[in-house]
């Protein structure tokens, strides 16, 4: 189970989905921050760690395309922007949005080839994104 988000850990995921997701229809969003969701979900409890979040971010930035910076930097969206994505973070994390995902745990955009990709089980293509579990 993963404990309870705070400021500073919705500030990591809203960054990551405004990387991931800037510029793309809002519909995207939730389903960006259901991967966060889902990879903390599946690596919660081995070892007896709690998931590391930034990394959890990292990994998913790095795997999505090519790059991971130390904390995804604030994309330049308005005021309304911010508040929509932190909305659409806050709501996937009480679990009150549908996991459109279907469990996926990585995704990258479908005009690119991942190695990491080759022999996964691709679960959704959404926008310009096709998620893997």
């Amino acid at each position: 189970m993963i404990r309870y988000f705070g400021q500073v850990e919705l500030d990591i995921c809203a960054r990551t989905v405004a990387r991931l997701g800037g510029g793309q229809p809002e519909e995207l969003h939730a389903p960006l921050a259901w991967v966060i969701r889902n990879r903390l979900q599946t690596t919660s409890g081995r070892r007896g760690a709690e998931p590391d979040l930034a990394r959890t971010c990292q990994d998913i930035l790095r795997e999505a395309d090519g790059r991971a910076p130390l904390l995804p930097a604030k994309a330049q969206l308005t005021a309304a922007d911010w508040c929509r994505i932190y909305a659409v973070n806050c709501l996937v994390w009480a679990g009150d949005l549908d996991d459109t995902t279907a469990g996926a745990t990585s995704c990258h955009r479908h005009d690119t080839t991942r190695s990491w990709a080759r022999g996964r089980t691709p679960t959704a293509l959404l926008g310009p994104y096709i998620f893997f579990r």
